[in-house]
């Protein structure tokens, strides 16, 4: 390869690092800028700058960890505002891709399955979500305490539901979990005390 042509092959690659660094910088702009809105209770507004984190730049020139934050963030917001059926198709797609990610039992795995079971029991979709649910069992000690929190608070509701549908066993498996993870937190309490 003759410098000429190596000389327009590095400036062609710079521009294209550049242009990924700065869709990555706008990206995370609006990202700030939407939980800075939902933080003061304005989802609407929250949801378009959480959607133009996603849907304003290549999304597939983010790296996968933030590609998942951002459907994650976008699809909480969409379910805050009751948009289940909106929210549902982004936190699955945000499970494909944190799961390359960090696993199948890592927390923030974890805490996508707890969000996707939401959605779902937004659709009465109960069994479908109790299925996407179950095995926050073996992870939901890992959240963090607020997580935990409403993971146990999910799980509860899951349980009455799914005591209704005759599925007594798993709603038992439910209501013990949440008892447990009630438990963490009062036991963290009494630590710090």
């Amino acid at each position: 390869m003759n410098i000429k042509a190596l000389t327009s092959l590095v400036v062609v690659l710079a521009l294209l690092a550049s242009a990924c660094e700065s869709e990555g910088r706008r990206s995370a702009t609006y990202a700030e800028k939407c939980k800075d809105a939902e933080r003061k209770g304005a989802l609407e507004a929250a949801e378009q700058l959480c959607q133009s984190a996603w849907f304003d730049v290549d999304s597939s020139r983010l790296p996968p960890e933030i590609q998942s934050e951002r459907l994650y963030d976008l699809g909480r917001i969409k379910r805050q505002l009751s948009k289940f059926a909106e929210a549902e198709p982004l936190i699955r797609e945000a499970l494909v891709v944190e799961e390359t990610v960090s696993g199948r039992n890592s927390p923030v795995y974890g805490r996508l399955l707890v969000e996707l079971s939401l959605d779902l029991a937004g659709q009465a979709k109960w069994v479908e979500g109790a299925a996407f649910l179950e095995p926050v069992l073996q992870i939901a000690d890992r959240l963090p305490e607020q997580e935990r929190l409403s993971a146990a608070s999910v799980l509860k509701n899951y349980a009455s539901r799914l005591r209704n549908t005759g599925q007594a066993e798993l709603a038992g498996r439910f209501e013990l979990k949440a008892t447990e993870l009630k438990a963490i937190k009062q036991s963290d309490a009494g630590q710090t005390d």
